[in-house]
């Protein structure tokens, strides 16, 4: 089922299952595009650390503000595909999470919260593998970024489309 898949999005939500670490395993090793959002980037962080690598946020910034569109800013590092997506150093984000990714391995932490979170992290050597900690998907209405984010996930589904095809 991967196999006829052009990219995979791996969403949020309140429970890791381990067919979403497979899937996440999978679409890596085909070099996919993967977009994990939330609860999407901690499945992203786990099959990296190879264990559940969350603690629960205690912070000075409420991580958990539904229905706000913008909760906290995010600091985005040079050199990473987040920064050349978005074009900005830093940008503004909603946030409804109650754990946060305490490390990566293999990934490479791309932003921070302003109270130092790991708030987006993305796989070197891959075309595109990258989790956020926010919602962008609710965000299509009126952000940019968000949108930039997903024309860029697009633009790669449909590169790996086009690959697959022709090497078959």
């Amino acid at each position: 089922m991967i196999d006829i898949c052009d990219g995979i999005i791996m969403p949020g939500g309140y429970r890791i299952y381990n067919f979403y670490e497979y899937v996440v395993k999978i679409a890596i090793e085909k070099n996919m595009p993967v977009l994990g959002t939330c609860l999407g980037m901690q499945v992203l962080a786990k099959v990296d650390n190879g264990f559940n690598c969350l603690e629960k946020n205690e912070t000075n910034i409420n991580h958990v503000q539904k229905g706000v569109k913008y909760a906290h800013k995010v600091k985005i590092l040079n050199d990473t595909l987040l920064k050349d997506i978005t074009n900005k150093d830093e940008i503004e984000v909603n946030s409804k999470h109650n754990y946060h990714v305490l490390k990566v391995n293999n990934f490479k932490a791309s932003a921070y919260s302003e109270d130092g979170l790991i708030e987006a992290i993305e796989l070197p050597g891959k075309d595109f593998v990258i989790g956020v900690q926010w919602h962008p998907e609710k965000m299509i209405d009126y952000d940019e970024n968000a949108n930039k984010l997903f024309d860029q996930f697009i633009f790669e589904c449909l590169k790996n489309k086009k690959t697959k095809h022709q090497s078959a």
